[in-house]
């Protein structure tokens, strides 16, 4: 997820103390500063568990680290808190699917092997309301006034128009 740029983080509690602006103290700013955060998350199918395993800001996540950090929470996880991993969810950030991609062979992965548990298997999933929400932008975006890239299938295309003009139908439908 994107985090607001210029705020402090304090490690030893956890919070967001405040803003940073070194520009004073040591002439200009240019700090490696986080412009996002990577969250790991568990969420329990059969319960009410929902629950921040570990948090990461990070200006940039390789699929290498994401392995890494993947397989380890995966560990504590199993092993520590004996929880049984059996899916992950992410957006279609290139690393993302890169680190998917880590786990097979094939053109498409959408499982692997639980290392940790080599009879049960984890699931690949993508972020449906993330995706939904990228179809949105995109279509709002295609052949509006400050974007002249079109969105098309089939040689014809697709515009926020057409989401509007089915809306305003189905409004006088009803």
């Amino acid at each position: 997820m994107n985090i607001k740029s210029d705020l402090v983080f304090d490690r030893e509690n956890g919070n967001v103390v405040g803003f940073i602006n070194n520009a004073n103290e040591c002439g200009s700013l240019s700090q490696n500063v986080a412009t996002h955060c990577l969250v790991l998350m568990v969420i329990g199918v059969n319960s009410n568990l929902k629950y921040s395993v570990g948090w990461f800001p990070t200006k940039s996540t390789t699929a290498t680290d994401l392995y890494a950090i993947f397989w380890e929470a995966v560990a504590h996880l199993e092993t520590y808190c004996n929880l049984k991993v059996i899916a992950s969810t992410s957006d279609k950030a290139s690393s993302n699917m890169k680190f998917i991609a880590l786990h097979g062979k094939d053109d498409m992965v959408y499982k692997t092997t639980n290392l940790f548990s080599p009879d049960r298997e984890i699931f690949f999933f993508s972020d449906a309301p993330h995706l939904l929400k990228t179809v949105r932008n995109n279509l709002s975006a295609s052949g509006s006034k400050e974007n002249s890239r079109l969105l098309w299938k089939n040689g014809k295309n697709l515009l926020w128009r057409h989401v509007v003009e089915v809306y305003e139908r189905d409004m006088q439908m009803n």
